[in-house]
């Protein structure tokens, strides 16, 4: 095989096909890590799988100078990313988006898949222009679609469950996208930022689907998500808040702590436990908390 022939093995063939996305590539690497990465008040997620990276919200921008060699690419450029195969902005808050704009600054992204609505603010309007400039695929979540990992992958998949091109609402906390990932017979729910009437529509359209061992707590534990019935139905073995330290928020509060210790074996907190690693066995899996330092600390 001829040098040029075994470079093309190594490129991602990035296929939309109807309502669904194929990201392809030679490799049979199948366990899957998760990290959810403590970077401060706000959420951000990296998966790795297949040789894959997928990264889902970025939190805020470091302050200052701290942005250049630290923060979110210092925990990714630590466990060897060099690209971004798939980028998801739940929806476009600041504490979601803001480390994602750093992320596209040093980094190349294959693809993006956003919540239709936008937002009027100078750091999304500087994201899209990003995105325009070095030409990445933007995709719009809406519920049904599914992105595998290569045709005849049957091991992982993620299926969009929010936003629904039926309801409309303005809240762009209830735009967020809802995902969940399926690996093996594991099951891990990504809510963004949804409220409980969200988490009630959801649960009117298909609660089976919202049925998971890994629950990523809407909201930062806001006492306006996590609901009683949500909670039942998503009936998670691990729950996962991700906020900052003493935020000026209040996150998370008490009433949403109590009703989320009653309906799961396990809370953990980024502000409490930093950034937790989730390694996804056939079997079983294995979670370690504090796994690395904090990288930044809001100044």
């Amino acid at each position: 095989m001829s040098k040029i022939n075994q470079s093309l093995l190594l490129v991602f063939v990035l296929v939309l096909l109807g309502n669904g996305i194929i990201l392809e590539r030679i490799h049979r690497q199948k366990h899957l890590f998760l990290y959810f990465i403590d970077i401060g008040q706000g959420d951000a997620s990296l998966l790795q799988y297949s040789g894959k990276n997928i990264l889902i919200d970025g939190g805020d921008r470091p302050a200052g100078k701290s942005r250049v060699k630290s923060g979110l690419t210092a925990f990714l450029s630590s466990q060897g990313v060099r690209k971004i195969d798939l980028m998801i902005l739940s929806h476009p808050h600041a504490d979601h988006l803001g480390g994602l704009v750093e992320v596209m600054k040093r980094l190349p992204v294959d693809m993006i898949l956003q919540s239709p609505g936008g937002h009027n603010t100078l750091l999304y309007r500087q994201f899209m222009e990003i995105a325009r400039r070095r030409n990445i695929r933007m995709i719009k979540a809406l519920r049904g679609m599914i992105i595998s990992c290569g045709e005849t992958d049957k091991i992982m998949s993620m299926e969009i469950l929010s936003p629904d091109q039926n309801f409309q609402d303005k809240d762009l906390d209830n735009q967020s996208v809802v995902l969940r990932i399926t690996h093996l017979k594991h099951k891990i729910l990504f809510t963004g930022d949804i409220r409980i009437p969200m988490e009630t529509r959801l649960i009117a359209l298909d609660k089976k689907k919202l049925q998971a061992d890994i629950l990523k707590i809407p909201h930062h534990g806001s006492k306006t998500s996590s609901g009683l019935v949500f909670l039942k139905t998503v009936h998670p073995q691990i729950a996962v808040i991700s906020c900052g330290k003493n935020n000026k928020y209040g996150f998370p509060h008490a009433e949403a702590i109590n009703r989320i210790r009653k309906n799961c074996l396990l809370l953990h907190r980024t502000d409490e436990d930093g950034t937790l690693k989730i390694l996804f066995l056939p079997e079983r899996f294995v979670l370690t908390p504090h796994y690395t330092k904090k990288w930044w600390r809001p100044e």
